[in-house]
Formats: C-alpha cells, structure tokens, sequence
C-alpha cells in the first residue's frame, strides 16, 4: 500500500488518502467474501496458514501504515477505513483498543 501511495505520488495524485482494508473478521469469512468479489489474490493470502508470515494482519498492515505516515508525511495518508465484513462491533471494538 505504501508504495502504490508512492507511485500515486509520482504520478501527481494530490488529494489525501484514505487506506481501505477489511476490519477485524475470521479468515473463513473473509475469505467467501474475497471468492464473491472476485478478488483472487486476496483469496489465495487468506488460505495460508494464520501462522504464515506473509498471511494478512491487520495489526502489521495498520502499524506499517502508521510507520509512513510517521516517516513519509508527504504521501498524505489521512485515514483507515475499516469495511466490516463480520460483525460491526468488532471494527468498532478493534478501533477502541489502545495502540
């Protein structure tokens, strides 16, 4: 995400960014929701093994976000959407924890 910010960048893209990502769900579920929309890749990142290092994180994928927003302020990274493909209150949940 950090580099397509980049090369949004690159090409001149001015406005702020607002990263979407799937908020905190079992990866049973997010994974059908991949399969029904059509998103391959995300598909197949999900059915590896939760202990997969390469497996999605939400916890590594928002601290490396903050982390450029931190060291690149230029990128524009304004904000998280979380779409909440499981129950509501766990995004909301999720976000209220102390980081």
């Amino acid at each position: 995400m950090v580099a397509l910010a980049r090369r949004l960048r690159s090409l001149g893209l001015a406005v702020p960014l607002r990263v979407g990502t799937a908020g905190p769900a079992d990866r049973h579920i997010l994974s059908e929701f991949a399969h029904d929309l059509g998103a391959g890749r995300s598909a197949e990142r999900l059915a590896r093994p939760a202990s997969d290092p390469e497996g999605f994180s939400i916890e590594r994928f928002t601290a490396a976000l903050a982390e450029a927003r931190a060291q690149e302020p230029a990128l524009g990274l304004e904000g998280l959407h979380l779409f909440p493909f499981g129950p509501t209150e766990a995004s909301v949940g999720w976000l209220r924890q102390p980081r």
